[in-house]
């Protein structure tokens, strides 16, 4: 198994992620600094680099449940 990773980055307002719900986003430094409808459309980005954060950002319809195990 790979070895985990740590990443700390500044905390990023939820505000900055209303603008890119369902989208793909890279983010340096505690900044969105590209969006995309697909990861490899976010790939292709000339701005993102392999050392970028990156993540989908949820659709605001999109629901989480938490299994309960007994």
């Amino acid at each position: 198994m790979a070895p985990a990773i740590t990443v700390s980055e500044p905390p990023i307002p939820a505000e900055a992620f209303e603008k890119h719900p369902g989208q793909w986003v890279a983010i340096r430094h505690g900044q969105i600094i590209a969006a995309a409808d697909s990861i490899e459309g976010l790939g292709q980005n000339d701005a993102v680099e392999s050392t970028d954060t990156v993540f989908l950002v949820p659709d605001p319809s999109t629901h989480f449940y938490r299994l309960r195990r007994d």
